[in-house]
């Protein structure tokens, strides 16, 4: 009987998109929470785009953990070795 990597596989790349997309929510959060505290409206809008960068960032990694599922559940994980 063959064993699968599968789960080990999703657990993976689950782990690493936490650790990163995690990373940078806190980031922005922590712009945003120093971003309130006062200064000129120049700064704040910087703030608020540096913040949203960061958010976006997080939501690309999002999508490509998903995108890495769906490569793991149709067995096309090492396709990219091909080439």
């Amino acid at each position: 009987m063959q064993k699968t990597t599968k789960g080990k596989k999703r657990l993976g790349a689950a782990l690493s998109a936490l650790a990163v997309g995690g990373f940078m929510v806190l980031m922005a959060l922590c712009m945003l929470t120093d971003c309130f505290g006062g200064g000129t409206a120049g700064e704040t809008v910087a703030i608020l785009v540096a913040a949203g960068m960061f958010f976006l960032v997080a939501g690309g990694v999002v999508l490509a953990l998903v995108q890495r599922w769906r490569e793991i559940e149709r067995g096309e994980e090492d396709e990219a070795r091909k080439y």
